[in-house]
């Protein structure tokens, strides 16, 4: 079995991330096994609500992942909350990146895709 901190550098060849992803990995912990704790810690949640109002605030752009309608089209352009709430949303990982580089050193993630090297 791999060594899942080599497998954190395959983050950086995706374009897009999802939320819970990027809150995992600002944490320093593999996403899947974040998922895999199934619980939120309180740095976690503050996380996700900086991300969240960065999110409705337009300050990270993100992808609506659509829906797919009975007549095999995709639909999108659903509310940001309802993209959440389905976890239907990617966020753009360049203005993700952009957005951490506006935070103070100490409090930016130490993930190679962010153009960081501190600890988060």
């Amino acid at each position: 079995m791999p060594n899942p901190n080599n497998c954190l550098r395959y983050w950086d060849m995706a374009d897009h991330i999802r939320i819970d992803d990027a809150i995992a990995l600002w944490c320093g912990v593999e996403p899947a096994e974040l998922a895999s704790l199934n619980f939120d810690t309180q740095c976690m949640s503050a996380k996700r609500a900086a991300l969240v109002a960065a999110l409705r605030s337009e300050r990270l752009e993100y992808e609506d992942l659509g829906i797919v309608t009975a007549h095999g089209r995709v639909y999108k352009g659903a509310p940001i909350d309802e993209l959440l709430e389905k976890n239907r949303l990617v966020i753009n990982k360049a203005s993700l990146r952009r957005w951490f580089e506006k935070l103070p050193f100490e409090e930016r993630p130490a993930c190679r895709w962010t153009g960081s090297s501190s600890a988060g």
